[in-house]
C-alpha cells in the first residue's frame, strides 16, 4: 500500500474507499474493491491509481497490451 497509496490523489489523508474496503473485506467477497489486484506478475496494485506528481505515475503493463489488442 505505501507504494500506491500515499502517492495518489484518491489517499485524501489516509481516507481511500478503496484502501478501507481490501482490509474490511475477504477478496472473495462481491464488496471487494475490483481496482485492487493481486497476481505474480505484477505483484500488488490498484488499476485506480493517480499519482499526485505526473513523475510517479505508473505503467501498467496489463493495460497497455489491452489498448493493442
Amino acid at each position: 500500500m505505501s507504494r500506491w497509496c500515499g502517492k495518489c490523489q484518491h489517499d485524501d489523508e489516509g481516507g481511500c474507499a478503496i484502501a478501507a474496503d481490501t482490509m474490511i473485506y475477504r477478496s472473495t467477497d462481491p464488496e471487494y474493491p475490483s481496482e485492487w489486484r493481486t497476481d505474480n506478475i505484477h505483484g500488488p496494485r490498484c488499476t485506480a491509481f493517480d499519482a499526485v506528481d505526473a513523475f510517479e505515475q505508473s505503467f501498467d503493463p496489463g493495460a497497455a497490451i489491452g489498448l493493442l489488442l
